[in-house]
């Protein structure tokens, strides 16, 4: 198993960029043309006069002496210094005291540190907290994101900040923190001396006490299968869910009954057993009718069943933090998040610094944080967007890995979504350098004769150094990287546009270690608006329906499932789960030819018998993006349902060979999963196939029964369907679900409610739409048929009506046509034109048809928010 070892010092490597010698750092062309910077790390000033450095240099030691926090500066050639340095923009440096020279070390610390501001604290409070022999010319080795550090030889405290007017509030909280907790740990020694100690208890020697043994004692060996049994002792299974499945597939076969009492009846009169061969289509409509049945019953439930487990924990749910008693070991964590295009200043700038507030609460407890940023779009963004990046990565010693264009020297970025691939690339990399550290590490690393150690953290962090060298320049140039790109023993996996709540770190660090057998950690997440125009507030309404939906199943027992994103995965699951590829023998974590990676990948954990959790605990701390426009939640409809498809089955083409059903398909249904998990996860793949039914259906039904008249009582007309659908979603779910809101006393579920009701007709209009593009993407897989995405747009584009019509156009011209035709045809076989005997003229046969393809014609007027623009503004094409 590989890990990022818990360094409590870490000196980022130097920067492999091959565009050095293509442009300049971001930092150097910004230098002003006089000469300022003169090459040294200290700024100087020019002709005996100031600038506003040494202004705010003085300002701040003025500051920080009304405190207490600063000595005034002695002759003794050994003494302690302290003051304020500033780095400029331009890389020098300006101290106060000015150019002392035993303050010059923690210059060059802060310098190589990278920090805008530090102070060099010296107090009562930081002496008496200090009683090692690390020096100050360890600073630069500090973890940048914890923003202080103690100095025990100069008996000083460091702080520093990214903002220069941030810096005297960070030490005065930093001050106040530490005057409080040696006071309260003062009180306690003063508590624990007003009283004397208890006497010990002693148990009687000889036999040994039945009540402390009330059980046989039974010996694991296996010390990873003991803390898993004592784990699932703490979490028990849930035994609502397998109920509710069970009853919800008892539903499905008695609503299939119905259909072969139907055949057994005509068979017994007209004794014709041909009709029999109609019990075929039976299996595939058990899966199909599975979900509508999953979701009567859960309604039931919602309305009348158990509510407890939503607010505790089980195997498969935390509704309840972990215990922060008495943390004994904070596994290490990695942040990976994959980006392309996206803004640097309105989209990932935002998330960074939300993750780096979360990086400092963990390490100032004692945790490890790296952040890799895996950036597909630094090799093909513009050459001042990229300077951008690059000095934003470096400002805030982010780690980034970013893999070469598509077909640059032979480079090929395969798959039709390249988030597998952009973790893949950089997966790939920090393994390559854990073999080479592995190889070069000395095999001794302590005294044998003494026992301490000689393989120190420093040493450590110098053969990184070499071994990262070494891995990248393998790649002859193709690969950019730079920082700390060891991947820890967890994983968090998030979007470019997430929000991560400020303690979510050691939450997860602590369940990961309680708990052995769970893969995935996977939060609840809440919705981060952008624009606020009507269909990011439906999505957005969705999302937050969809969450306490998957809250409450999950915590009732069924499986949790795996997103993608705002998820926190154990390395060593991940790396169970690589398997050599098909294309080129490989060896990948994430699969390349899935379009749904996370659910192909969350199969196969659990094939592996690894276990999945849904954590709810964070209370909308995490928080996504929603679409901001129709076509791209399509978009993301389609990629869900070329997904499954993938998983299920083969292209045709491939049947002859390989048969219909996929292996892993097919390993997953002769897995040791639970029945009922089994059950849930083909509802959910099915549930794309019986919305993908709609637009053939409602044709098929409309030439049977409408213009043939054909009739039998084993079909069910559209009609019926159409009626069903109606009652169960748009209805008794939305009554039921503001009842369940209410019954685990979410806030706000009075206005909720009321809110549940108004956007009922805007869900209508949105799944009434989707069938033809689900079928569309269900179309180009099985005939192998070019489909690709791209990401989702993450920042708002301004548009009006005269740009938005022609892309509507473009993107849904076919539905359109094919809708007016339709539509048309049907409006024609209802009139006199049409012959008496094809002519339809039943409204059981004519709505469905007439409901399901007005959706489908109006979908992308309706739903577009900048059709109804028609103000001359500065629009983006």
């Amino acid at each position: 198993m590989r890990f990022l070892g818990r360094l409590s010092f870490r000196k980022p490597p130097p920067p492999v960029d091959p565009t050095s010698e293509k442009q300049p750092d971001a930092q150097e062309a910004a230098q002003p043309t006089q000469g300022e910077f003169t090459g040294e790390n200290r700024t100087t000033v020019l002709d005996g006069g100031t600038d506003a450095l040494d202004l705010m240099a003085d300002s701040l030691f003025r500051s920080g002496c009304r405190e207490g926090w600063f000595d005034t500066p002695s002759g003794e050639p050994n003494g302690v210094i302290t003051g304020v340095c500033i780095r400029s923009k331009y890389g020098g440096t300006r101290s106060h005291p000015l150019n002392h020279p035993l303050f010059r070390p923690f210059e060059d610390a802060v310098f190589d540190l990278n920090a805008r501001v530090a102070l060099k604290i010296r107090s009562k409070a930081v002496e008496y907290a200090m009683k090692s022999h690390i020096t100050v010319h360890h600073l630069a080795l500090a973890r940048k994101s914890q923003y202080a550090a103690f100095v025990r030889d100069e008996g000083v405290l460091c702080v520093w900040a990214d903002r220069v007017e941030d810096i005297i509030d960070t030490g005065l909280v930093l001050q106040k923190a530490l005057v409080n907790f040696l006071w309260s740990d003062e009180a306690d020694q003063l508590n624990r001396g007003c009283h004397s100690p208890r006497p010990e208890s002693k148990l009687p020697t000889g036999e040994p006490d039945d009540r402390l043994n009330p059980g046989p004692m039974v010996e694991i060996e296996d010390p990873e299968k003991r803390d898993i049994l004592a784990a699932r002792k703490l979490r028990p299974v849930a035994l609502i869910a397998p109920v509710t499945t069970g009853c919800a597939s008892a539903l499905a076969v008695i609503i299939l009954s119905f259909g072969l009492r139907a055949l057994v009846i005509r068979w017994i009169y007209d004794g014709n057993p041909i009709r029999f061969i109609l019990t075929l289509v039976l299996p595939p409509m058990y899966f199909i009718i599975l979900f509508p049945a999953l979701v009567f019953i859960s309604v039931s439930v919602y309305a009348f069943g158990p509510i407890a487990q939503y607010h505790q924990n089980s195997a498969s749910y935390s509704g309840i933090r972990p215990s922060r008693a008495s943390p004994s070991h904070l596994m290490p964590i990695t942040v990976q998040m994959p980006v392309y295009k996206e803004s640097l200043e309105d989209v990932l700038i935002p998330t960074l610094e939300s993750v780096q507030r979360a990086t400092t609460v963990f390490e100032r407890q004692g945790g490890v944080v790296n952040v890799i940023v895996c950036d597909d779009g630094l090799q093909v963004i513009g050459e001042e967007e990229r300077a951008r990046r690059l000095k934003y990565y470096k400002d805030h010693n982010l780690a980034f890995v970013a893999r070469p264009p598509h077909g640059s020297n032979g480079f090929e970025r395969r798959g039709r979504f390249k988030k597998a691939g952009n973790l893949n690339h950089c997966n790939a990399l920090s393994l390559r350098v854990e073999d080479i550290m592995h190889q070069r590490r000395p095999t001794q690393t302590q005294d044998t004769s003494t026992g301490s150690d000689i393989w120190t953290e420093l040493d450590e962090s110098e053969l990184y150094e070499e071994a990262f060298a070494t891995a990248v320049n393998e790649t002859d140039g193709a690969t950019w990287a730079n920082g700390n790109i060891r991947i820890g023993e967890i994983i968090l996996l998030i979007d470019s546009d997430t929000r991560v709540p400020g303690d979510c770190f050691m939450d997860a660090s602590l369940e990961m270690s309680a708990s052995p057998e769970v893969a995935i950690i996977q939060h609840a997440s809440g919705v981060m608006q952008v624009a606020h125009q009507f269909f990011e507030n439906g999505m957005a309404f969705f999302t937050r329906n969809l969450q306490v939906a998957i809250s409450y199943t999950v915590a009732s027992g069924d499986v949790a499932p795996f997103v993608g994103h705002n998820a926190f995965l154990r390395w060593r699951a991940l790396q169970e789960c690589a398997s050599p590829d098909d294309y080129d023998g490989v060896s990948r974590i994430w699969s390349e030819s899935h379009v749904s990676e996370d659910f192909q990948i969350s199969l196969k954990l659990q094939t592996l018998g690894w276990t999945l959790r849904w954590a709810a605990y964070s209370d909308g701390g995490f928080q996504e993006g929603v679409s901001l426009t129709c076509a791209d939640e399509l978009a993301r409809w389609q990629k869900y349902a070329y997904g499954v498809s993938e998983i299920v089955f083969h292209p045709i083409r491939y049947w002859p060979t390989r048969g219909p059903l996929t292996k892993q398909f097919r390993a997953f249904l002769g897995s040791n999963m639970a029945p009922h998990a089994k059950c849930g996860i083909m509802g959910y793949i099915f549930s794309y196939y019986a919305i993908s039914l709609a637009c053939t259906g409602s044709i098929i039904n409309y030439a049977f029964v409408g213009i043939w008249a054909m009739s039998d009582s084993f079909y069910s007309t559209s009609w019926n369907v159409l009626f069903v659908c109606l009652l169960l979603f748009m209805g008794l779910h939305n009554v039921v679900f503001c009842l369940l809101r209410y019954r685990l006393k979410l806030p706000m579920a009075g206005s909720l409610a009321v809110q549940q009701f108004k956007w009922i007709p805007f869900f209508a209009l949105f799944f009434g739409g989707l069938s033809l593009s689900i079928t569309q993407a269900f179309i180009s897989h099985l005939f192998s048929l070019n489909m690709s995405w791209t990401t989702t747009a993450k920042t708002v584009v301004k548009s009006n009506f005269f740009l938005q019509v022609p892309r509507i156009w473009r993107r849904f011209w076919f539905q359109i046509v094919l809708s007016l035709v339709v539509l048309a045809g049907m409006i024609i076989s209802t009139t006199a034109v049409t012959p008496p005997g094809y002519r339809v003229t039943q409204m059981d046969v004519i709505v469905p048809l007439a409901v399901t393809y007005g959706c489908h014609l109006i979908w992308p007027f309706a739903l577009d928010t900048d059709i109804t623009t028609f103000t001359a503004r500065s629009f983006q094409p």
